[in-house]
């Protein structure tokens, strides 16, 4: 996944689930997905059987988590779809296995990065449950990302280039090779400024998810070069805010309580 937009993640499960069990696509039925610029302490992600909708959480993690979490929501969907319902049971944990295994060999994801981080604890229940994951190691994917951020005037230009616009990471993302990186930086720095275009390798690549730390208007009277320096602007409807990776919500949350004794909000988009 180059983004996390619903429609490509919803896209990329949907094809993992079919390459993981082509013989039973019949069996399949539809859902949706929802990521969400929140965080919250009791779960990264959850599924509804109702309404079959995968909600996903915690941008601030790593891309790899993030991932294995659609995944693992992915599984029950699966359980639901083929058995009726699910659970954390011995089913559902060799359901995620295969998909979790598929998605390896696809390249969503790569199995290494998320079975030795404290995050990992549902992979340690997998493996007890049903069995050592089992993968190869993985070839380096070639390519570049072209990433363009405060691209607002131009984002049109950039639709037509065949750029996609992320909502998480609030860039517009172009894949290509390095025969067309030359001509292509050449021409973003006719129509924006430098600082605003980053190019990384896809095998190195993160979603680097965007949030808005939002302190409200009240309460910081004489206090408007301390928030500067910190790199909050005023806005008319909001108030002070600033905008952050998401990685960063815990520990300016922590800044700004112990600093102004306020409680931040944080929010995905304004």
């Amino acid at each position: 996944m180059l983004t996390l937009s619903n429609y490509e993640v919803y896209c990329t499960l949907k094809s993992i689930a079919e390459t993981t069990y082509p013989d039973r696509v019949d069996k399949m039925r539809n859902f949706s997905v929802e990521v969400l610029a929140q965080e919250s302490r009791t779960r990264h992600g959850d599924y509804h059987p109702s309404t079959r909708k995968i909600r996903i959480y915690n941008l601030s993690r790593k891309t790899a988590f993030i991932i294995k979490t659609t995944i693992h929501e992915l599984a029950h969907h699966v359980d639901c779809c083929f058995y009726g319902k699910t659970a954390h049971d011995l089913q559902f944990y060799t359901t995620y296995k295969h998909l979790l295994e598929t998605a390896h060999v696809m390249g969503v994801i790569n199995i290494a990065d998320v079975t030795d981080e404290i995050d990992a604890r549902d992979i340690l229940q997998l493996e007890k449950k049903a069995g050592r994951l089992v993968y190869d190691q993985q070839v380096a994917k070639d390519g570049l990302l072209i990433k363009v951020d405060r691209a607002f005037d131009i984002r049109d230009l950039l639709k037509e280039r065949g750029y996609r616009y992320s909502a998480t990471e609030k860039v517009w993302v172009l894949e290509c090779d390095d025969s067309i990186l030359e001509d292509e930086q050449g021409w973003l720095h006719g129509v924006t400024d430098a600082t605003n275009v980053k190019v990384v390798r896809i095998a190195e690549n993160t979603i680097e998810s965007v949030y808005f730390c939002i302190l409200g208007k009240n309460g910081f009277y004489g206090r408007q070069d301390e928030l500067k320096e910190l790199g909050f602007r005023f806005d008319q409807k909001k108030g002070w805010l600033k905008r952050i990776p998401a990685a960063e919500q815990a520990s300016l949350a922590r800044q700004v309580e112990k600093q102004f004794g306020v409680k931040a909000t944080f929010r995905g988009k304004l």
